[in-house]
């Protein structure tokens, strides 16, 4: 039996949405929402009960909110946060409101830029900011304008152009010839002094957590004094470098944007989607006199950020400076500074109720290591928990298939013949879509079967 607008309408998850939505929005919705669910159950084998509740409120909050079921979300079990080139980064409340703000009146482009550009450079302690559409869109300005010089230096030696290829595409694009040395024989492959020095790879900073990246920070201040003796141009292309160290909350520590300034670099070349919380975008900080040319140059108006991609990432510095809201306010770093204990107590829960399913023949609490991101430096990996479950009725990588088909969508891992639900990168509301989720895997495929035998 399928609800009621009412009755849909009295759960208390709709009931935190329909306040923010106009009454004549919410019933046409409702009930274009009921009308194709029916629709839709009328194509069904008989005897399928059709999704459970829960399932069902989920799917009438996204509807609420105009997302169709093209857009629907995914319970990312993989334990990577960041950097899955087929998910999309959530982004916090403030950041959204910020970019959905510049489309709801008519605005000036170039004041909300302005304003953003030194609200950002404030926050990384940078002269100036540049932010580009794309991280590749940065990178090939940043080629571009410095192209008079025909070669650019990549540091880190072969293991830095390996870690990225897409370098050696854009270098072409722009007329440029990569270099791969060492930071020692750079001084001598310089030919000129504009010949832009570009840190691919680093050394990633040891397995210990505690205090600053002194390890990657010594590094960096020793090529740029190298690049400071001849006048070169330093960039530290960083991707996942924000404004928070997730060494503050138990990771390997990785160097923040206005650490790297301090260390001597002129330009760090950051991802907005990565550490720094806000949405995909490249974005250039530092020295003054390293971004005019970048400014001047033709491309670059052509790949620039819009006012909205912009005003987005003035709230995300904004959140990400006060750590004490980020933690709880931006997703990736709810996901980053869940304890472990939260994490082996949601396992444990969860292991029990999927071990009942008929799906599993067994489901265990385990520890895990999670590779939350992975860059040009190499992964990111730290202590998680989760739940293994041996599949009963199909194999391991059969059930993760049939899994990231349902709504909302499930992404996970295998390990051998088992099914890896990794919740170092799942919100702990999914927690109980999960076993429902599982359930009607179980209920489908027995009437599946029962109609088979008849």
């Amino acid at each position: 039996m399928l609800p009621s607008i009412s009755e849909l309408l009295a759960h208390p998850r709709v009931r935190e949405a329909v306040g923010r939505i106009h009454d004549s929005t919410l019933a046409q919705r409702a009930a274009s929402f009921l009308e194709e669910l029916r629709a839709n159950l009328a194509q069904r084998t008989e005897g399928w009960d059709g999704p459970s509740q829960t399932h069902l409120v989920e799917r009438f909050v996204r509807r609420l909110f105009g997302q169709t079921p093209g857009a629907a979300a995914v319970i990312n079990a993989t334990g990577r946060v960041l950097g899955d080139p087929d998910l999309v980064v959530p982004l916090a409340e403030p950041v959204l409101h910020a970019w959905l703000e510049t489309g709801t009146e008519y605005a000036q482009a170039s004041e909300i830029g302005a304003h953003r550009q030194l609200e950002i450079a404030r926050y990384c302690r940078a002269e100036a900011v540049a932010a580009f559409a794309s991280y590749e869109g940065a990178a090939l300005a940043l080629l571009s304008a410095y192209a008079t010089s025909g070669t650019a230096l990549v540091l880190g030696g072969d293991h830095g152009l390996a870690a990225w290829p897409r370098w050696a595409t854009l270098a072409a694009r722009a007329g440029v010839a990569l270099r791969a040395v060492a930071p020692q024989e750079a001084i001598g492959a310089s030919p000129n002094p504009r010949t832009p020095w570009i840190v691919l790879r680093r050394p990633r900073a040891a397995a210990s957590c505690e205090g600053p990246p002194d390890g990657e920070l010594v590094w960096l201040r020793d090529v740029a004094q190298r690049a400071a003796a001849c006048g070169a141009l330093l960039v530290d292309a960083a991707p996942s470098a924000g404004l928070l160290d997730p060494g503050q909350f138990g990771w390997p520590a990785v160097a923040t944007i206005p650490q790297r300034l301090e260390a001597g670099v002129d330009l760090t070349l950051t991802s907005g989607d990565g550490l720094l919380g806000g949405p995909a975008a490249g974005l250039l900080a530092g020295r003054l006199s390293a971004l005019t040319p970048i400014g001047q140059h033709p491309l670059t108006a052509a790949l620039a950020a819009s006012p909205g991609v912009w005003a987005a990432l003035g709230a995300a510095t904004a959140l990400a400076a006060r750590p004490e809201q980020a933690v709880h306010q931006s997703p990736v770093w709810q996901l980053l500074a869940a304890p472990e204990a939260n994490l082996r107590f949601r396992s444990e829960r969860l292991a029990a109720v999927l071990g009942a399913s008929a799906e599993a023949s067994r489901a265990t609490a385990v520890p895990l290591e999670s590779v939350v991101l992975e860059d040009v430096d190499g992964p990111l990996r730290g202590p998680s928990w989760g739940v293994a479950l041996d599949p009963a009725r199909r194999s391991a990588a059969d059930l993760a298939v049939w899994l990231a088909g349902r709504t909302p969508a499930i992404k996970a891992r295998t390990a051998g013949n088992q099914l890896v639900l990794d919740l170092r990168s799942v919100f702990a509301r999914w927690d109980h879509q999960l076993p429902a989720l599982f359930g009607e895997a179980s209920g489908v495929q027995e009437s599946t079967a029962s109609a088979a035998e008849a």
